[in-house]
């Protein structure tokens, strides 16, 4: 009758929901597992853009070392420079002082052989004068 068909085709139209809610959640699913998929991908992308960031910060890590260890270098060689061209500084000013006390004794040396020269011609004229006057006498 009216009633029954009526509550048949309720019925059909609630199982065709049902089915189509089915299929719905199916499909949902589906794209839960596909989405799932995805963002376990995105994960691990993630992850091993996170090693790679690592591993450059580790070399970057190595490099300013690296850089600090030639600065160190560089400060000591530089030290080191400065204290030589002090030492070759205090070199060069004995070797100018041993210069010109060479000098003064090399004059004074001359001055002491003029004199002797000087003693010398004294003497044999005094000894000259002595012969000369033993010959007189």
């Amino acid at each position: 009758t009216k009633e029954s068909d009526s509550v048949t085709k309720e019925k059909k139209d609630l199982q065709t929901e049902i089915k189509s809610a089915e299929e719905g959640l199916s499909m949902a699913g589906e794209e839960i597992k596909d989405m799932k998929k995805q963002l376990s991908s995105l994960e691990d992308e993630v992850e091993q853009a996170r090693k790679q960031r690592d591993e450059v910060q580790a070399r970057l890590d190595e490099a300013d070392a690296e850089r600090r260890k030639y600065e160190e270098l560089i400060s000591e060689l530089h030290k080191k420079a400065l204290y030589e061209r002090h030492q070759i500084e205090g070199l060069q000013q004995q070797i100018a002082s041993q210069d010109a006390l060479r000098k003064s004794q090399e004059e004074e040396l001359q001055k002491a052989r003029d004199e002797l020269q000087k003693l010398r011609q004294e003497e044999s004229h005094y000894l000259h004068l002595v012969e000369s006057g033993k010959r007189q006498l």
